[in-house]
């Protein structure tokens, strides 16, 4: 399938690097209610460097019987092993990867493996600035981490392909840092609804999709594939 680039994102991708720059919360109790619910569909997706070490970054599910996982393009390679790892199970679960979609553009990447884990609800509800929203992901060497924010705002721009065909993208950007690892990893409502998804971020701002455009993006894809 031929990648959709998006010059309005092209600022974003000058951020280098697998994960975010930020700082965020070691997971404490009470840190938001739902976010055992949500950490229930969250994994750990890892890949071999060079010198023998691991990186790690965040992915989520959004189709339990499938074992369909969201993640960044970014933290993905289709030449590079990958797998992905459950902590939160009553048993930890490891399995490998493989990239069944990504769209390098929007830096999307849909991941399957033989692993099922609840998927998370994603939110009807339109939203806009001022919503505030939570992010789990997997800081560096310190295990599980949360972030809060609220939605600055939802940006929305129209592309045109080489065909004169139209296409409107977005991308949206939240008051609040995240760390690094955490790419991948979902931002959610209070009520464990999905917003969108973690890609990069500064030390004072995060950037990510909305999850309206990823399921866009992703149902295009299958379409094309039928």
């Amino acid at each position: 399938m031929r990648r959709i680039y998006v010059m309005a994102a092209a600022s974003l991708l000058l951020l280098l690097g697998v994960g975010l720059i930020g700082k965020g919360t070691l997971l404490a109790e009470g840190a938001w209610g739902v976010v055992p619910q949500v950490q229930e569909s969250l994994v750990i997706l890892m890949g071999p460097n060079e010198d023998g070490s691991h990186w790690t970054c965040a992915a989520f599910s959004i189709h339990r019987q499938q074992g369909l996982f969201l993640t960044a393009a970014h933290c993905v390679d289709e030449g590079r092993p990958l797998s992905l790892r459950t902590l939160f199970a009553p048993i930890d679960i490891a399995a490998p990867a493989h990239v069944l979609w990504q769209d390098v553009g929007l830096d999307l990447a849909v991941l399957e493996a033989n692993i099922h884990r609840p998927a998370l609800r994603p939110r009807a509800k339109e939203f806009a600035r001022g919503l505030e929203v939570g992010a789990l992901g997997f800081a560096w060497g310190q295990g599980l981490y949360f972030a809060a924010g609220v939605v600055a705002n939802v940006h929305v721009y129209t592309e045109w392909n080489e065909n004169g065909g139209r296409w409107e993208g977005a991308f949206l950007t939240v008051d609040g840092p995240v760390n690094g690892g955490m790419s991948g990893g979902p931002w959610f409502d209070r009520h464990g609804r999905v917003v969108g998804i973690v890609q990069r971020g500064t030390n004072i701002t995060s950037f990510g999709r909305p999850i309206n455009l990823v399921f866009s993006a992703t149902q295009a894809y299958w379409q094309y594939k039928r």
